[in-house]
């Protein structure tokens, strides 16, 4: 990060991000960009108006100093040169109080103006939203008005009417200046003329309404100027003819009161302001954004352009600063002792609110992704607001009693506060460094080469693709849409009535790689060994077996290998020729590759603040700072994620998707057919089904605009066999449309695999680690609460044997886990199948017990959850061999004991 992009992000960020949320705001409430704009500058210009209101009396304050040194100053100019006048002056300058650089108190309106111009000019220039908007008669609010035209010539009519008012509100305001300041605000007219007329519409609007708004506030301070002048005229004549009366009648008029007598409250102690600016810049800016961090800093870092996670917690320090520190700092610089007693004691309010907000409310609002997005959108009951709001209404109270008791008492507590924020801080920053090192090795291993693996035509070729979080329930649903799928996907067997072990992949993936000596419980038991190790003895329980068999291995993004977010491809080179790959970052997706890394860089320097914004605000607020996990980011030219406007319409595309997607769209060009008889095995995982997006239908494809209106209003393909899916929530549209798209891309693969005439010769895997709690059926829920629907237990699960039967895909209800997974890639191939990290045998006694024991916990962080057990949770049973009877489901706790057959609540 340059010196200047520091700058910016401390000087120029915290007012651009004051705009966005303003028209972000506006755009909620009138869907009209233009009318936002307008409502942004009335809003704007408010907020401001007791700043240039300070600013403009310390301007006029010198230039009354000035006039009064005026005469002096002239005087000695014309009578002294050289050293002596130098002297002479800094001596006069000093017996009245006036230095040099005090000149440019005169030009603060100005250079206040400045940053803000900057910010509107970024903000408004790079606003996709006004791009080919019209307004009025204007008809582009992203490109220059055009709105005179001349034969052929045609004028931008706006940055002259702004001008023209800009010209107006300089007579008014400075009438009676000297010609000096007059020339420097008609200079700034011009300047702003040349520097905005081919500039957007939609900026020169503002940019109009600003200096309108101006000319209204100089016209009325001249008023009311002229006012205060006529009643002060009167009020002197009167005391005149008091004094006089008095002096005819031998008396003496009364005494005026006497400067400076009149009872003042106490002095507000120094530094009580600056202290609470203090607080909340380290909370805000560090404390948040490092526990965010620190709770998974691979997923904040990009391979392409790798820089430690930490910058983020840099940039939103300086954001933090900018905002309290500096321009808080600002307001309250100009307030005057009344205003500065008000602004020290919001602070300390303020303060005390976010420390509650934070730490005692909305902590559990589920999964976060690496672009600050929670699966689900944070909701809290009516009855959570209320207890919020009245903790809050107290605490305002206790600590307005302490601001009026005890200021020493407020001091203290600020910094006892800031200690301990800071020491937690500095703990996070430490642990995160701990952890650079292995992130930077993993990144720097990455394989330049792009991912490609051998199917042969003449070998037994073992394909296991792992479809993170596709939900199996969906499937009946899915082809009954598509049916084509069927025929796709011939010869495969989908088994619905598929278990999973976990919610989560930390959780629930190691059976699915290693079988059923890696189900949460079994794991647990070896309670004496780090759960990284059993992780990475479950991954390579498969490639590692295929290998010593002689197998041509390839692996696709191994999910967690060395418990690392990017799977640390190292822990395979003890195996020479075993093929590993990373897919999952963008190395084949078209859309968006170049510069992805710059516009995600761009997400966390902004909005790594605006989450710390959120956490701290109350959690009646806290939706409405969300907005859906843009943080009312404005939409810019080139979108990195997509915004949802209801359940059918979106615009944007999310990068992480189309990572995963792009894969599945090469998979055909991966594929290197092989004429001999070697035997291969490759396991890929993807994403595409774990990363809810609004696709254009009926293609599911991704598109820079989506519009599903005509298709969605055809609600049957939500019901089948008589249950219907509650597609209700977007999330849950989102989720059914990705994993629509993951089959059709499949199946297309399916497709050139027949074509290319090793198909029959393939043994192909589909499978997931968990499906997901979307609410989707009624049927599936054996509780009220989220981790008591059974669709989150319930993994896709579908297979293809060697040369199986050219018939459309077949449904088997045999009850069955992902923890098959290794067992059916074994099948026929490995004979009495031996662990080759632990020497045991594996087989799948577990399935045929009288219950399953299933573990709910949303711990997805192998930062945290890296004990040598998983961090509690709650543990559920599942009776018999089907899951989708609820009556055979129970909750038994945290903490149950299984072996002497304990029943649940």
């Amino acid at each position: 990060m340059s010196f200047f992009h520091m700058l910016y992000q401390l000087i120029i960020g915290p007012l651009e991000l004051i705009l966005e949320t303003v028209y972000g705001a506006a755009q909620l409430l009138f869907a009209s960009p233009g009318v936002s704009i307008i409502a942004m500058s009335l809003v704007m210009n408010l907020l401001l108006l007791p700043l240039y209101k300070s600013a403009d009396a310390i301007q006029a304050g010198q230039r009354e100093k000035e006039k009064s040194l005026a005469a002096w100053v002239s005087h000695i100019r014309k009578t002294f040169k050289g050293d002596e006048r130098y002297m002479m002056l800094q001596t006069y300058y000093r017996q009245n109080d006036y230095k040099p650089f005090h000149v440019l108190k005169g030009m603060l309106p100005l250079l206040l103006e400045i940053p803000f111009f900057i910010a509107a000019y970024h903000f408004l220039s790079n606003l996709q939203e006004i791009r080919g908007t019209a307004f009025g008669p204007i008809e582009d609010l992203g490109s220059p008005d055009n709105l005179l035209a001349i034969g052929t010539l045609t004028l931008h009519l706006l940055p002259v009417l702004m001008t023209l008012i800009n010209f107006i509100s300089s007579a008014v305001y400075t009438r009676g200046f000297p010609l000096k300041d007059k020339l420097t605000l008609y200079g700034m007219a011009v300047l702003f003329l040349v520097l905005l007329y081919e500039s957007p519409a939609g900026l020169v609007l503002y940019w109009t309404l600003n200096n309108l708004f101006s000319l209204v506030k100089n016209v009325v301070q001249k008023i009311a100027e002229l006012i205060r002048k006529k009643i002060k005229a009167r009020k002197d004549r009167r005391e005149t003819v008091v004094a006089r009366t008095a002096a005819m009648l031998g008396g003496a008029p009364a005494a005026a009161p006497e400067a400076g007598k009149a009872q003042a409250s106490a002095a507000l102690p120094k530094g009580l302001f600056s202290l609470g600016c203090l607080f909340l810049t380290l909370l805000t800016g560090v404390l948040i954004p490092s526990t965010l961090v620190l709770a998974s800093p691979s997923e904040f870092v990009l391979i392409s352009n790798f820089r430690s996670p930490l910058i983020h917690v840099f940039t939103a320090f300086l954001l933090a600063a900018g905002l309290f520190l500096l321009w808080f700092g600002i307001f309250y610089y100009l307030a005057g002792p009344k205003g500065k007693k008000i602004f020290a004691c919001l602070i300390w309010l303020l303060s005390g609110g976010a420390v509650v907000n934070y730490m005692f409310f909305g902590t559990e609002l589920g999964n976060m992704s690496a672009e600050l997005k929670f699966d689900v959108t944070p909701e809290f009951l009516p009855k959570e607001r209320l207890l919020n709001f009245g903790i809050l209404l107290g605490l305002a109270a206790l600590m307005l009693l302490i601001w009026i008791k005890g200021k020493k008492l407020v001091r203290g507590l600020y910094i006892v506060l800031i200690l301990a924020i800071s020491g937690m801080a500095g703990m996070n920053l430490i642990d995160t460094q701990k952890q650079l090192p292995q992130i930077r090795s993993v990144v720097y291993n990455v394989p330049d080469e792009l991912a490609h693996f051998t199917i042969s035509k003449n070998g037994k070729n073992v394909i296991v693709i792992f479809m993170d979080r596709a939900v199996g329930a969906l499937v009946p649903y899915l082809f009954q849409e598509k049916p084509e799928l069927a025929q796709q996907f011939e010869g495969f067997t989908f088994y619905p009535n598929t278990l999973s072990f976990g919610p989560v992949t930390n959780i629930a993936s190691p059976a699915l790689f290693g079988g059923y000596d890696y189900t949460p419980e079994r794991m647990n038991a070896r309670d004496t060994v780090k759960i990284s190790k059993k992780h990475d003895e479950a991954l390579k329980l498969m490639p590692v077996t295929f290998y010593n068999e002689g197998y041509d291995v390839t692996l696709c993004d191994p999910t967690y290998a060395n418990y690392s977010w990017y799977p640390d491809l190292s822990a395979f080179d003890d195996y020479p020729g075993m093929h590993t790959y990373i897919t999952a970052e963008g190395q084949f997706a078209d859309f968006g590759k170049e510069g992805q890394g710059v516009r995600m860089t761009g997400i966390w320097e902004r909005n790594f603040f605006c989450y710390s914004l959120m956490k701290t605000a109350p959690v009646a607020v806290q939706p409405f700072l969300y907005q859906g996990g843009t943080y009312f980011k404005a939409e810019a030219v080139e979108e990195l994620t997509q915004r949802w406007y209801g359940m059918s319409v979106a615009k944007g595309l999310h990068q992480p998707f189309l990572n995963a997607y792009s894969v599945l769209c090469s998979l055909p060009a991966m594929s290197r057919i092989s004429d001999g008889d070697e035997n291969t095995f490759m396991m890929m995982v993807n994403y595409t089904a774990h990363e809810p997006n609004l696709l254009q239908e009926p293609q599911y494809e991704p598109a820079q605009e989506v519009n599903n209106l005509l298709y969605d209003a055809n609600q049957s393909r939500f019901t089948y066999n008589g249950r219907t899916l509650r597609v209700e929530k977007i999330t849950q549209m989102a989720h059914y449309q990705v994993n629509m798209a993951a089959l059709m891309r499949l199946g297309i693969w399916m497709d050139f695999l027949k074509e290319s005439g090793v198909y029959d010769n393939c043994r192909i895997i589909i499978v997931s680690d968990h499906g997901r709690d979307l609410g989707l059926l009624d049927e599936m829920k054996f509780g009220s609460e989220n981790y008591e629907d059974v669709m989150t237990y319930n993994p896709l699960l579908m297979v293809k044997d060697f040369n199986a039967p050219k018939e459309p895909c077949v449904t088997d209800d045999t009850f069955m886990t992902n923890a098959d997974t290794p067992l059916l890639a074994f099948e026929g191939l490995i004979e009495d199948p031996v662990n080759p990290l632990t020497g045991l045998p594996v087989t799948d006694e577990l399935k045929y017990e009288t219950e399953q024991h299933v573990f709910f916990s949303d711990i997805y962080s192998t930062v945290k959850n890296n004990g040598t057990v998983f961090l509690p949770g709650t543990w559920l049973v599942m009776e018999g061999e089907d899951i989708f009877d609820m009556s055979r489901w129970r909750t038994v706790g945290e903490t149950p004991d299984f072996s002497s057959g304990a029943k649940g609540q």
